[in-house]
């Protein structure tokens, strides 16, 4: 028989030549012919056809030994077979079977052009390793693209501009059909991990970059950590990613810290801390410290510390510290463990304070008010100074203002005794003249004194009966010029200790 294979004339064929009949069915081959009886090449393929009694069906095989071009096998309810021999079908190479909608391929597949497509629902690759970008070079960038009708995702290595060689998941412009692969700058994205993040590099040493010049463009919303796209503001914590009015250049660390309208350059650690209208440069740490309106420059350390009005420039520091209304530039520390007010400006308090007797003939440096819990300073000054004959001690005094440094001395005495006074006196006062003063006790009677015996350190009352008297002995220490002008000198100190 002939059969036509050009669709347009007789001009030549295929034939078919039956051979001798085999098992179950008959064979024979496929040959080209020019239409005029003449044979072309070698037979091209033997083909066996059997039948099947059970189910009437004839099977066809065609072993095409000698095929060079296109081979077409009709029925598509048996599949196809190609095999490099005629023997079992371990020897195939390619199986298409439609029954199953299976392709099975043996040995390895080489596929060339621009873009290939797999309609497949899912992909299941049994390779340990898959490589992309082979034919790359170090200036390719290089990825795999994701397709989402809201926006295409990458994840690739890109080299050059704002992120050179670097590892990026961004979204993308570009799509499987593109020669480039660029991240969207425009959105973010946002990521989710479940589990821990590791970052362990030692060669070099690397870190993961929170802030300004690393990580931007990062947001972690469900594990409540958010880094803005600018790099300048850090937030962490639960209801962060819904923050309102955020200023740059803060930090918010905890439960709704610095959530409303934060200021810029402020920090907030601890649930609440710094919740509404943290001002400017201002510092909240702990639970729902510096909470409400919270001044500029103010700092809150503390449970509730400053917790509502802190004043401007302020610092509270304990536990329920300047918890209402604080006055500005004002500073208290309360170790209290209850709620401690100051509301007055420029004060420093502190509670509590325990008190302690100090003993001796020494007065209070330090006043402090348990009222308002201010620290104050008493106007009586005191001062130290070096033990003028006895090494390793000092003196402590109490100031005598005058128009000179005086040192004075008093005491109880009796006309039969002679006063003597401490014996560092005669070098203390150096060459000063003292002044001497005595009151009787008991009667009134004249008194006289003698002049001061340096010598001896000592003076005497004279009476005309033995009398009790007091006395007074005072005596300028060293000059002082009482009258100078402010251009010629130079104050130093501060409170009553203010000095030339």
């Amino acid at each position: 028989m002939s059969i036509k294979y050009d669709g347009f004339s007789d001009i030549g064929g295929v034939d078919y030549n039956e051979g001798a009949p085999v098992a179950g069915g008959t064979q024979g081959s496929i040959q080209f012919n020019d239409g005029q009886g003449n044979f072309r090449g070698h037979p091209m393929a033997n083909v066996v056809v059997t039948y099947d009694p059970n189910t009437g069906q004839e099977y066809a095989n065609i072993y095409a030994t000698n095929l060079k071009g296109t081979l077409q096998i009709g029925d598509p309810l048996y599949g196809v077979l190609f095999s490099n021999s005629q023997a079992a079908a371990t020897s195939e190479i390619l199986f298409i079977n439609p029954e199953t909608s299976t392709m099975t391929l043996y040995g390895n597949m080489v596929v060339t052009g621009d873009v290939n497509t797999l309609g497949a629902n899912n992909l299941i690759v049994s390779d340990n390793v898959i490589e992309v970008g082979a034919n790359a070079t170090d200036s390719t960038n290089v990825g795999i693209v994701y397709q989402r009708p809201s926006g295409n995702v990458m994840t690739g290595y890109v080299t050059g501009g704002q992120y050179d060689n670097t590892f990026v998941v961004a979204y993308t412009d570009n799509s499987a059909f593109s020669y480039e692969l660029h991240p969207n700058t425009e959105s973010n994205i946002h990521m989710s991990v479940v589990g821990n993040v590791g970052v362990q590099n030692s060669h070099p040493l690397h870190y993961l970059s929170l802030g300004e010049n690393g990580a931007q463009g990062t947001q972690y919303f469900e594990g409540n950590v958010i880094i803005t796209s600018t790099g300048t503001t850090v937030r962490i914590g639960k209801d962060q990613d819904t923050a309102v009015n955020p200023s740059d250049f803060t930090v918010a660390v905890g439960e709704s810290a610095g959530f409303d309208t934060q200021g810029s350059l402020s920090v907030s650690v601890g649930a609440s801390a710094g919740q509404f209208s943290q001002g400017v440069r201002a510092v909240a740490i702990g639970r729902q410290a510096g909470e409400c309106n919270q001044e500029s420059q103010s700092i809150a350390i503390g449970y509730r510390a400053g917790h509502n009005n802190m004043g401007k420039d302020s610092i509270a520091i304990g536990a329920l510290a300047g918890g209402n209304n604080m006055g500005s530039n004002s500073i208290l520390l309360s170790a209290a463990g209850a709620s401690r007010q100051l509301q007055i400006d420029n004060a420093f308090g502190v509670t509590p304070m325990n008190s302690t007797a100090v003993g001796g003939t020494q007065g209070n440096i330090m006043h402090y008010d348990p009222t308002t819990f201010e620290i104050r300073y008493d106007t009586a000054k005191t001062f130290v100074i070096p033990h003028p004959n006895r090494p390793g001690r000092m003196l402590v005094h109490g100031c005598l203002e005058g128009p000179e440094g005086g040192v004075y001395y008093r005491g109880k005495g009796n006309s039969g005794k002679p006063i003597r006074l401490p014996d560092y006196v005669p070098d203390l006062i150096g060459g000063g003249e003292p002044t001497i003063h005595v009151t009787p006790i008991g009667n009134n009677q004249s008194l006289g004194v003698s002049e001061w015996n340096r010598e001896t350190n000592s003076f005497r009352v004279i009476a005309d009966r033995p009398t009790d008297f007091h006395w007074t002995f005072t005596a300028m220490r060293i000059p002082v010029d009482v009258e100078p002008f402010e251009t010629e000198v130079e104050v130093k100190g501060q409170g009553p200790y203010t000095y030339i």
